[in-house]
């Protein structure tokens, strides 16, 4: 597939998320890597409440939906997990936080014993995001979100 390269920006109060995709088409089964990057030039260290267990991508939610709502699985952790104790991450101002991630243009569930059984999707258009989310003034949520979108033949 002929790599297009894409890079999306966004900037709210001084905070600007900024995604790039390498392969914005990719083969079914195939693997889009996205490294999405957050830079904190708020005048003020930015503090991001997340689920306590960090072995994931969680620090920036990068999600790409099939048509029918089917999501492509993070080669890192094929298997999403959830806890409900939370941690702080903090970017102090002036820094970036990069978070590089690989997803698979495939199906993967707790049921299946290894990437290897992952079912790959069919070709077709697929939605992506990225969101960045942050603690604001009075316990207020923050958020930056980019939007994209990757082809899939």
């Amino acid at each position: 597939m002929s790599p297009a390269l894409q890079t999306i920006e966004k900037t709210l109060d001084g905070v600007t998320l900024k995604v790039y995709i390498e392969n914005p088409k990719v083969k079914s089964g195939g693997e889009v890597h996205i490294t999405a990057t957050v830079t904190n030039n708020s005048g003020k260290d930015i503090i991001s409440t997340l689920p306590i267990y960090n072995q994931q991508h969680y620090e920036i939610r990068t999600k790409i939906l099939t048509q029918d709502g089917k999501a492509f699985y993070d080669k890192d952790y094929p298997v999403e997990m959830t806890e409900d104790a939370t941690r702080q991450f903090i970017i102090k101002s002036g820094e970036s936080y990069v978070q590089d991630m690989y997803l698979v243009a495939a199906e993967m569930n707790s049921g299946m014993s290894s990437t290897a059984d992952a079912v790959p999707y069919g070709a077709g258009k697929c939605a992506g995001t990225s969101t960045f989310k942050w603690d604001g003034s009075n316990g207020a949520e923050k958020s930056l979100t980019v939007s994209f979108e990757i082809e899939m033949a």
